[in-house]
């Protein structure tokens, strides 16, 4: 499975398990800062932010830690494809 359809799934994971997710343009910046992916909490709930312009491994991997901390336990008792279990272990 490549990056682009890991992403996909994760993203539909995340939808399902009511985890906003934004897509932040590559070219988003403040004041001269550059934008990266990353999990931020908003009124106590967690956001995820992933920026175009990071690799996909990148975005890949924030979205997989988001989803591991906010879905863990449902996701554990989940049958997923290898792949999408693959991605949402590494680095657990």
């Amino acid at each position: 499975m490549d990056d682009a359809a890991l992403l996909a799934a994760l993203l539909e994971l995340a939808a399902e398990h009511d985890l906003p997710v934004r897509r932040l343009a590559a070219d988003s910046a403040f004041e001269g800062l550059s934008a990266q992916s990353g999990t931020c909490l908003l009124r106590g709930r967690r956001i995820v932010l992933l920026c175009a312009s990071d690799p996909p491994e990148r975005q890949l991997e924030v979205l997989a830690a988001a989803l591991r901390a906010h879905a863990g336990p449902a996701l554990e008792m989940r049958f997923l494809p290898p792949a999408i279990r693959g991605c949402l272990d590494r680095g657990a």
